[in-house]
């Protein structure tokens, strides 16, 4: 008999396999979109940091690096951060040309910054030191975490590590 086509169990079959190759990929494939964000943003951050330790040894100011929500005044808010100009010092935006850059990150990634003393900021001095003795960017998901630890100098150590998590 010359048969054409697929009988139903083979058809089952075929759905069977790709439902559990399916259920494998796919949260294999979640974590690894996290943990490209994470790093996305960590080394945006870097980069920043990197800039704003520039700018301030090039100008001879004093240059703050923040999280504002308003994209304007320093609130800890690191899911938009601003880069600026901020020669009196008064952690905000105050004319347009002070504003270096602007950057918007992803809100179901946890950026936060630990700096001594308890500041929500990082500022660089004329002489490109930050004015805080140090400072610690932890970015993470439910996945994969970054820290980036910085010397008084700018300069910046990175640290990633796998998040165990309970599988469901």
């Amino acid at each position: 008999m010359d048969q054409k086509g697929l009988s139903l169990v083979e058809a089952l079959i075929v759905v069977l396999m790709v439902s559990i190759i399916a259920t494998i990929a796919v949260p294999a494939w979640q974590r690894m979109i996290q943990r490209q964000s994470v790093n996305a943003i960590a080394m945006r951050l870097e980069h920043l940091i990197a800039q704003s330790h520039d700018v301030s040894l090039l100008k001879h100011q004093v240059v703050t690096l923040c999280g504002a929500t308003d994209g304007e005044h320093c609130d800890g808010n690191w899911h938009q951060v601003i880069l600026f100009l901020d020669a009196n010092k008064r952690r905000a935006v105050t004319a347009p040309q002070s504003l270096i850059a602007r950057q918007q990150f992803d809100h179901a990634i946890d950026i936060t910054l630990k700096a001594f003393p308890s500041k929500k900021y990082l500022s660089f001095d004329a002489k490109g030191l930050l004015n805080n003795s140090n400072g610690t960017f932890t970015v993470s998901s439910w996945v994969w975490q970054v820290t980036l630890t910085l010397s008084q100098a700018g300069r910046v150590t990175k640290v990633t590590k796998a998040i165990e998590y309970a599988q469901s």
